[in-house]
């Protein structure tokens, strides 16, 4: 008997197949395992895991003192904005920054990320800078979206008109 779902997905009872009680195989744990990609963990020896010429990569944490050289090095560049009511709420959400700073409330990759911006404004990499600005705006959004945005407004403050942007933000304009 028809079930009402279209052709494809009808339930068809046939000679072959019984209705009612159909019994399923059993399967085992090893009958669903994905396909082994890698060596089995016993076939692996320690030896071959840590090399003795590889370091351990221990994340960098950003002092206290370098977040607040950062954020004296971003009031710098904000305060080159000309617009002043664009300046103002740059510095408003950079004041939002601050607070974040503060109460220890940044994640060591976001600090990172805007020490590299500011790192990038220093250097005049101006490119290299909104790549920074674009992964912290997108991996993070949640954390930065009060201040995020004036990051942009400082990057391109600090930009000398004349210089070639990146295509994602020509494409902006």
């Amino acid at each position: 008997a028809p079930s009402g779902l279209p052709a494809p997905f009808a339930r068809v009872s046939s000679a072959t197949q019984p209705s009612g009680n159909v019994v399923t195989p059993e399967t085992s744990a090893c009958d669903i395992a994905p396909p082994p990609c890698s060596p089995r963990v016993k076939d692996v020896k320690a030896d071959d895991i840590l090399d003795d010429t590889q370091e351990s990569v221990t994340p960098e944490v950003i002092s206290e003192m370098k977040m607040r050289e950062v954020l004296r090095n971003l009031d710098v560049f904000a305060k080159k904005i000309e617009d002043k009511k664009v300046q103002e709420e740059v510095l408003r959400r950079m004041d939002l920054l601050r607070v974040q700073t503060n109460k220890n409330e940044l994640c060591e990759e976001i600090k990172r990320n805007l020490v590299k911006i500011c790192e990038a404004l220093n250097e005049e990499n101006f490119i290299e800078a909104n790549e920074f600005h674009r992964k912290l705006m997108v991996d993070y959004h949640t954390d930065c979206s009060s201040w995020g945005s004036s990051l942009r407004n400082i990057i391109l403050a600090a930009q000398d008109p004349k210089e070639p942007q990146d295509d994602a933000i020509k494409n902006q304009s």
